[in-house]
């Protein structure tokens, strides 16, 4: 006699899941293209979506097994209309607390018919568990999660390395201010006018490179070979070492006028 309640519930359930047309939930996964990082949030929004009635399922919250590579902060559900089809939208955040490569865990919904998850009537049959009482899920399976150091590392790196170069930058240019400066001069007491015309050209090419500081070196070099009046080369020098160490950048107007003035002296001493 125990067989036809059971055959009877069987039939039962047959009909409530084939006899409509409602199509069952869907579940899509969104989540960043950029790798996490740690100590920051890393969220995933799992969307499930089907159509018909709003009430004709009900969506549980997410379950997700824990992590020990960081912690798992999952957001209220969302439920919308987006495009004729049932939006019910929950965010999952990652939190990794160490960089490396990690595998998510599997993240699920369970899904009821309200109409199934009613108490049954007095009178029913219990001796028989209902073939839907264990509610159906949709699954998001693991994916891998590369996971980088914090930003203000890579920043704290890249300072460090920019400090280091200009470090070396300027013990070189104070090395090369230091060295001293040859004045050629030729056996009858003349200037090396192949020496001072080779500085000269030199200082031009260090301005068209845009190098200002050994435009006024090579400038003051060509008026050290001359031989002749000290105070063009000193102030030659003093502007060269404010471009070189104090960061002055030159009009081009005193630039060019500093040019004219070396060419005078050539010209000069060439009369003598």
């Amino acid at each position: 006699m125990a067989t036809r309640p059971t055959i009877a519930l069987v039939v039962l359930v047959g009909a409530l899941t084939s006899g409509g047309a409602v199509a069952e939930p869907k579940l899509n996964l969104h989540k960043p293209d950029q790798p996490a990082r740690v100590g920051q949030s890393f969220p995933v929004v799992c969307e499930v979506t089907w159509t018909g009635d709003a009430e004709d399922y009900t969506i549980l919250p997410a379950e997700i097994n824990p992590i020990d590579w960081g912690d798992i902060k999952p957001g209220p559900m969302v439920g919308s209309v987006r495009d004729g089809e049932n939006v019910v939208a929950q965010t999952v955040e990652f939190i990794p607390e160490q960089s490396g490569e990690y595998a998510t865990p599997e993240i699920r919904f369970s899904w009821l018919i309200p109409e199934e998850s009613q108490a049954p009537e007095s009178g029913s049959p219990t001796t028989y568990p209902n073939a839907r009482s264990v509610p159906p899920s949709l699954r998001v399976s693991s994916f891998t999660l590369p996971v980088k150091p914090k930003m203000t590392h890579t920043w704290l790196s890249g300072a460090l390395g920019v400090f280091l170069l200009c470090s070396l930058v300027g013990w070189w240019l104070a090395r090369r201010a230091r060295q001293p400066q040859p004045q050629l001069v030729s056996s009858k007491g003349l200037p090396d006018f192949h020496a001072v015309e080779s500085a000269l050209r030199t200082a031009k090419q260090r301005r068209l490179d845009d190098n200002y500081y050994e435009y006024y070196r090579e400038l003051s070099r060509a008026a050290k070979l001359l031989g002749g009046d000290d105070g063009i080369a000193e102030e030659l020098d003093r502007r060269s070492k404010e471009i070189g160490f104090g960061g002055v950048r030159s009009l081009d107007d005193e630039m060019d006028s500093d040019l004219r003035s070396v060419e005078r002296a050539i010209n000069e001493a060439r009369k003598e």
